[in-house]
């Protein structure tokens, strides 16, 4: 949020006549990221700043939805224009830090009423506790008067549902459900959604939908998703905001980890993160392994969701892990499980949550492995803190690496995060954190790795293919590499 006690001339002059002006401290042509998004509000309906701290996502935003709200454009508009009064949301976190960012750029206080909208065009303000706006009636010039709601995110789904809207503004990274209800308000009037955030809570579920590329997958084209988005960072911004001093300062008090997401607007590993360490400190491409290292399998069992398995190898002269394989599938028979372990070595010991689910009784799955795997067996060690521990442990440390080849683990280790409260974030239809237990388990169950047999080679059974006749078993291309 940027700091108005900063900027008084802001209230002297009036919000309109002072920010993206034609000349000035603050004329627009020291913003050009924020010019670019309100343009885009022309062609699209969805469009989001992924900005640093304090770099006025708030305010641009603020200034779009004010002229949206009044009817009064600014001669250098280039962005959508209604032809009439609108309904609007404006949400953030909490009543608090709406009250002290949206309604505050929007309509001001109670005490100072007026901002990007004037005073003048104020027709009537719902207020609720503490000075926070709950609902404001603003005149048009179409005639007639739009209306806006302040929401915060603390409130139910249900509140943000059964609204008809033309605009919705939301203000920090609102939860998945609350973005696309908000969506799905503006879509029957081909309205807006306006979302400027800094991503410190890394690679969300939002974030993957709407930044797909951080969660190793292919770009989103703006032209078929209908959603645009810019980042902004401290270098797209005038000094007048944050000093060079102060910005050097700033830093050096961020975490690493949550620097380029605080100073560039990029969503990489912020504080939710279980393990925040950045994965280009420890993806690496693929080269073969050597048949010396001693190898660990780890299975995490599952049915409805997905059993997720991983294989590692360990340099023993640096206690390094490796990890080199990967599997997960869901909605299928033991038997198909079993045949993949054995291609991939039959000597392999395995560790194995002892607590998975099976597709009968729900009871006794570690026994079911062990007696159809020739491999050995062992339960794994589900201590959770200390597991974390170890796997983070080594992450620092550089004795963890995974080969680039793994893209199912990176695309959990994206999202795997914690929530406000600490915990770790439950699965969903769409992130399952099955390859992230198995981690654990491997890392706590290196004692048991054990070295390629002399001459051991796999044989056409371990090597067949999937048996045709069952769903769902093609092999990846990280299933074929041994």
């Amino acid at each position: 949020m940027l700091d108005l006690s900063r900027l008084p001339q802001a209230f002297a002059k009036g919000f309109k006549e002072t920010f993206f002006a034609d000349s000035g401290e603050f004329a627009r042509y020291h913003y050009p990221r924020h010019m670019e998004a309100m343009e885009a509000t022309r062609s699209y309906k969805r469009c989001t700043i992924f900005g640093a701290n304090r770099v006025g996502k708030s305010l641009g935003w603020c200034y779009a939805l004010a002229c949206f709200l009044t009817g009064k454009y600014p001669h250098w508009w280039r962005g959508r224009v209604f032809a009439k009064p609108i309904m609007a949301w404006a949400a953030g976190v909490t009543a608090t830090q709406v009250r002290d960012s949206l309604q505050r750029y929007l309509i001001g206080t109670r005490e100072q009423p007026g901002a990007f909208v004037a005073a003048e065009d104020i027709e009537a303000v719902s207020w609720g506790k503490d000075g926070c706006a709950e609902r404001a009636i603003i005149r048009s010039t179409h005639g007639g008067f739009s209306q806006i709601e302040f929401k915060t995110y603390a409130m139910e789904q249900e509140r943000f549902q059964s609204a008809t809207l033309d605009c919705a503004l939301m203000d920090e990274e609102p939860k998945a459900g609350i973005y696309t209800e908000a969506v799905t308000r503006t879509a029957t009037t081909g309205g807006l959604v306006l979302t400027g955030f800094t991503a410190l809570k890394g690679v969300t579920p939002l974030i993957a939908h709407l930044l797909p590329e951080f969660a190793d997958g292919k770009p989103t084209d703006p032209e078929a998703s209908g959603h645009w988005y810019t980042f902004i960072g401290w270098d797209d911004i005038p000094l007048a905001h944050l000093s060079a001093k102060d910005r050097a300062e700033t830093i050096a008090s961020y975490l690493p980890h949550e620097i380029d997401a605080r100073t560039k607007g990029i969503p990489r590993l912020g504080s939710g993160k279980v393990w925040p360490v950045d994965e280009r400190e420890f993806v690496i491409p693929h080269f073969e392994i050597p048949d010396s290292w001693p190898r660990i399998a780890a299975i995490d069992p599952g049915y409805q969701d997905p059993t997720g398995m991983l294989w590692g190898a360990v340099d023993m002269e640096s206690d390094t892990l490796y990890l080199y394989a990967e599997y997960r599938k869901n909605l299928q028979p033991l038997p198909v499980h079993v045949d993949v372990v054995h291609r991939r070595g039959d000597w392999i010991p395995c560790v194995i949550d002892y607590a998975g689910a099976n597709i009968t009784d729900g009871k006794g799955v570690f026994e079911q492995y062990r007696n159809a795997l020739h491999n050995p067996c062992f339960q794994a060690n589900k201590n959770l803190t200390e597991g974390l521990a170890e796997v983070y442990d080594r992450m620092l440390g550089s004795r963890f690496y995974v080969l680039d080849t793994l893209s199912l683990w990176r695309q959990e280790y994206a999202t795997y995060s914690r929530d406000d409260k600490g915990r770790i974030m439950d699965r969903t239809q769409d992130h399952h954190y099955d390859l992230m237990a198995a981690t654990r388990y491997l890392v706590m169950g290196l004692k048991y790795a054990k070295q390629r047999p002399p001459g051991w080679k796999p044989n056409n059974h371990h090597m067949r293919a999937y048996d045709a006749s069952l769903p769902q078993q093609s092999l990846s291309l990280t299933d074929a590499i041994l």
